[in-house]
C-alpha cells in the first residue's frame, strides 16, 4: 500500500502523518472551501434540499 508511506504508528494507537507538506495543502485546501461554505452562506442565495417524501410525512402506519 503506497499511501501508507507517509503514515507511522503511534505509540498509543492508531497512525500519524509525516508529510508535512502535503498536510499544509490539504489545510489550505480545507480553508479555501469553508471560506467559499461561508462567504456563500451571508451572501444570501437560496439553499435547497430535498428529502424523500417519506421522510417528511409524520404519518404512523
Amino acid at each position: 500500500m503506497q499511501w501508507m508511506v507517509h503514515f507511522k504508528q503511534n505509540k498509543r494507537g492508531g497512525l500519524v502523518f509525516q508529510d508535512r507538506d502535503a498536510l499544509k495543502k490539504q489545510q489550505g485546501v480545507f480553508k479555501e472551501v469553508t471560506m467559499q461554505v461561508g462567504s456563500q452562506l451571508f451572501a444570501g442565495p437560496k439553499m435547497r434540499a430535498s428529502i424523500a417524501a417519506e421522510m417528511a410525512s409524520n404519518r404512523v402506519e
